[in-house]
């Protein structure tokens, strides 16, 4: 069965998004940012939504870190 996993814990959207979700759907699973690590174990046909990023910084380096670099991981 297809996973869902909705990357941004802490974000006001993805708590949302995720409590509509689960409703609909059972293998559906929040996390944050710090347990990425979770992600080693997905398969093709499961799916990953990323709510994760900065929106504001003190640097630009900071918020290219935030939202382009962590994405490559």
């Amino acid at each position: 069965m297809t996973k869902i996993y909705i990357l941004g814990e802490n974000s006001f959207l993805a708590k949302n998004f995720y409590l509509y979700l689960k409703k609909l759907h059972h293998q559906i699973f929040l996390i944050s940012h710090n347990d990425i690590n979770k992600l080693i174990n997905i398969k093709d046909d499961d799916v990953i939504i990323n709510f994760c990023g900065v929106n504001r910084s003190d640097t630009w380096e900071k918020y290219n870190e935030g939202n382009h670099l962590f994405l490559r991981l």
